[in-house]
């Protein structure tokens, strides 16, 4: 092996497929290292977002990833954030069994988290919502429907006084 005695992750990514992840796999220090990975189909998600007043919110930026941690290593975002059509829905499909996060992104520019080793690197991530959203268990050939409703938004302006005196 390239890596002898060395702990790696093993991912496998293939088309319409769920991704394949071992967390810790030991490399041997001599000779030839063989593993299966059988590729799911995964499950599917549908999200609906609803502006404040209830009506479908088309542009919306829906954020998804795991739901807990392998306590390996792991990027958050980038491929995991996608916009609504117009009529507010977003649908993730291929998605590994077990429970997902879907959380709106507020708009403001976005980051990456890089975790592992017991610690967490953040870099640009607005302070909005790594945890908030809703969670979804997701399950083999399932496909399953999820609300997010945005938080009202606006803006007061105006000037303050106190018996007309600034």
């Amino acid at each position: 092996p390239s890596l002898p005695g060395k702990l790696c992750r093993l991912r496998v990514e293939g088309r319409k497929f769920a991704e394949f992840t071992l967390p810790e796999v030991q490399l041997p220090e001599r000779g030839d290292f063989e593993v299966e990975a059988r590729l799911k189909r995964g499950g599917t998600v549908v999200v609906t977002v609803l502006d404040a007043a209830g009506q479908p919110k088309a542009g919306a930026r829906v954020r998804q990833r795991p739901a807990i941690g392998d306590g390996g290593p792991r990027v958050l975002g980038g491929a995991g954030s996608r916009k609504t059509r117009s009529d507010g829905t977003v649908t993730f499909k291929n998605l590994p069994e077990g429970a997902h996060r879907f959380s709106l992104e507020d708009g403001t520019p976005g980051g990456m988290i890089l975790e592992g080793g017991g610690q967490v690197m953040l870099g640009g991530v607005s302070s909005g919502g790594m945890e908030s959203g809703e969670e979804i268990l997701v399950a083999e050939g399932g496909e399953a429907e999820l609300t997010l409703r945005a938080a009202p938004r606006g803006s007061v302006t105006g000037r303050v006084t106190e018996r007309g005196q600034p």
